[in-house]
């Protein structure tokens, strides 16, 4: 389980803009061990009530949003949240201080300087010792939640931030492409985006080359990636998803042992369209939903309400899997189980 960050407001304005009239907040978050993190948000009309606002974490790129590069998409990313927002008349966008996919500007500059020798993106942020993607959302999921917000409409192609949202417990009720087109310049870059960081393009529509759901298969549980907050977790759980006999969607079958060591086996599934399925020998129904290209979400309801809620999300190599569980305790306390499956095959 992450750190936790401890967020705290700073300063607050009135901000107007050629987009749209905002509140511009400052925050700070602190973690223990870490430097203490900056990050802006633009605030706009009332966020509560009604649908999941829209949302956009938009890590800084001075580059891009001030000199206006086009090495990359990111400025044409801020003006399109910017855009959005303002046509919906509400929404937040949180500007993050993680420029370079968190190498710093400097770092950033001399990355540059490997991409004109030939290599990608990734490769020259390892050349230079780091890792891909020295990201973390964590200070912006607790700026959400210090804004009153646990459901939002995330602006993203990146499923990391997807899942970062939900583990601090703001759930993304709706992926929100944030589609550039390709120029010359940032052909090469967008398509190491998609190939090597996962991000998520063109990747939601069916292509010849995609060789079916990347879903389908044999998952296996990884058992020292469990992290539980309630109950006690089996060791063993190996998924298998096909398609459902009827085609419409998935079936599950799950071979695992309980927290005693007894054998289990399930089999369930049904449609991908919200509709509920009864599981043969209980007392529930099941809902699934395709939520995007990487997540799907199943809703577990005894008695026509709501008990637990499971994400479902594919790493972007295809060969894993993290089942996160959100449900409510006896005592009507919240909590959150993960773990990752591995694919067999």
């Amino acid at each position: 389980m992450s750190q936790k960050t401890d967020v705290r407001k700073v300063a607050e304005a009135d901000f107007p803009s050629r987009f749209g009239h905002f509140r511009i907040f400052g925050f700070e978050g602190c973690t223990a061990g870490a430097a203490p993190e900056e990050a802006v948000a633009l605030v706009m009309g009332d966020l509560m009530g009604g649908i999941p606002p829209l949302v956009r974490i938009h890590s800084q790129c001075l580059t891009g949003d001030v000199f206006h590069s086009l090495r990359c998409d990111c400025g044409a990313q801020l003006e399109l949240a910017l855009e959005s927002i303002a046509a919906e008349g509400r929404g937040v966008l949180i500007y993050d201080n993680q420029e370079g996919r968190g190498i710093g500007l400097l770092n950033k500059l001399r990355a540059y300087e490997l991409q004109d020798g030939g290599a990608d993106t990734v490769e020259a942020n390892q050349q230079l010792g780091f890792q891909a993607d020295l990201r973390g959302y964590e200070l912006a999921g607790g700026i959400l939640r210090h804004l009153g917000l646990t459901a939002v409409r995330l602006m993203s192609n990146n499923p990391q931030k997807i899942q970062a949202l939900e583990d601090s417990g703001v759930r993304v009720a709706e992926r929100v492409p944030s589609i550039i087109p390709p120029i010359a310049s940032t052909e090469d870059y967008l398509r190491t985006k998609r190939d090597k960081l996962g991000h998520l393009f063109d990747q939601d529509k069916p292509s010849d080359d995609t060789p079916g759901d990347p879903f389908l298969g044999v998952w296996e549980l990884d058992p020292t990636t469990l992290d539980y907050q309630f109950g006690r977790p089996g060791r063993r759980a190996v998924y298998t998803i096909e398609p459902s006999p009827k085609g419409e969607g998935f079936q599950f079958t799950l071979d695992a042992d309980d927290a005693d060591g007894k054998p289990m086996h399930h089999v369930y599934g049904g449609a991908l369209d919200g509709v509920d399925v009864p599981v043969p020998g209980y007392p529930v129904t099941l809902t699934f939903t395709r939520l995007d290209a990487s997540r799907i979400e199943s809703v577990l309801k005894r008695d026509g309400k709501v008990a637990d809620r499971w994400i479902r999300t594919i790493a972007p190599d295809g060969q894993s899997i993290t089942i996160t569980q959100h449900g409510v305790t006896p005592e009507g306390r919240e909590f959150v189980n993960k773990g990752v499956y591995r694919r067999v095959r």
